[in-house]
């Protein structure tokens, strides 16, 4: 028994001797390591405030400089000396035109009295006819003829027009009286016709109306759409139809860039969501009723130009 008591003893105090031989090399290690970390530590420290420049000094990069990379704590780039800041104005700017281009339409404008229209002369054929006896535009003059078009409008076996006792053309009656403004829409009785024959003689008879009226201002109008399913319920030819007329309408956007003459987009007065005349607005599928009308006037309203604006345009571009 008492052997047994003093082989534990033995074998306790061995293990002692073990520890305690065993604590001084721990902790001469972990102290090593300590100090390898707190150096490493202050190594990283150190380089990572070394190495960015500090924001106050980041000269401002020249102007092919990529720009900086703000994620990673550079500042923002300045602009550069000689940019114009967006206050500046343009190095050269436009002349103030009131910001008509030729080819494209007139856009909203100031309303205008009725009076505005004492010196305009409106020139077309039925569609003209409703615009002067349903819309309420009592002012100006009007001349149209039923089935009138381009190439009879200066054409001496259509004249029918008044003027001071004679008979002449719808051009002719330009050559009596001078205007401010001139009103052309024409085009719906030419469907049938090709479009270059069209276009051909749309041009030639809007350099007969800049002759005949050189201080006006031509007004060419784009034709409102049909609608195709009333029409031809009502027997109107099938070439008179929606598509045909927005193809007519770029060649008359394509003669007022040409001509530079103030183009109208009177079409857009009457296009419904699908591109049609809406039916509400229509009798027969081609022309309107009387609060139709009242609408063209209304936009002819909010659509007018100056003379002097006109040719300084005209001037400046020609």
């Amino acid at each position: 028994m008492s052997e047994i008591v003093a082989g534990r003893a033995s074998n306790v105090g061995k293990r002692r001797g073990c520890l305690n031989g065993f604590f001084p090399e721990v902790m001469a290690v972990l102290l090593i390591l300590a100090c390898s970390g707190f150096l490493a530590f202050g190594v990283i420290y150190g380089c990572s405030r070394v190495e960015g420049p500090p924001s106050a000094s980041v000269p401002a990069p020249s102007r092919d400089t990529s720009p900086p990379d703000t994620a990673a704590g550079h500042a923002p780039e300045a602009a550069p000396p000689d940019a114009p800041t967006p206050e500046d104005p343009p190095a050269e700017a436009s002349p103030d035109t009131g910001g008509y281009k030729f080819g494209t339409a007139l856009g909203e404008r100031e309303r205008v009295d009725d009076s505005w229209f004492d010196g305009a002369v409106f020139l077309g054929d039925s569609r003209t006819e409703g615009l002067q006896l349903f819309s309420g535009l009592y002012h100006g003059d009007f001349f149209w003829h039923r089935g009138m078009n381009v190439f009879r409008a200066d054409d001496e076996k259509y004249a029918y027009f008044d003027v001071g006792g004679e008979k002449t053309t719808l051009l002719g009656t330009l050559r009596a009286k001078k205007y401010k403004a001139v009103y052309l829409m024409l085009g719906i009785n030419e469907l049938g016709y090709p479009e270059e024959e069209y276009a051909a003689a749309l041009a030639e008879l809007v350099d007969k109306i800049i002759i005949a009226q050189p201080e006006a201002v031509i007004f060419l109008q784009t034709m409102p759409p049909v609608n195709d399913e009333k029409a031809g319920e009502y027997g109107v030819s099938p070439y008179v139809n929606t598509e045909n007329v927005d193809k007519f309408n770029l060649t008359i956007a394509g003669i007022a860039l040409e001509k530079r003459v103030v183009l109208l987009d009177t079409a857009g007065v009457y296009r419904g969501p699908d591109g049609q005349l809406p039916e509400e607005l229509t009798g027969d599928g081609v022309h309107f009723t009387s609060s139709g009308y009242k609408r063209w006037a209304d936009f002819l309203r909010t659509h007018t130009m100056e003379p002097e604006e006109f040719l300084d345009l005209r001037e400046k571009e020609g």
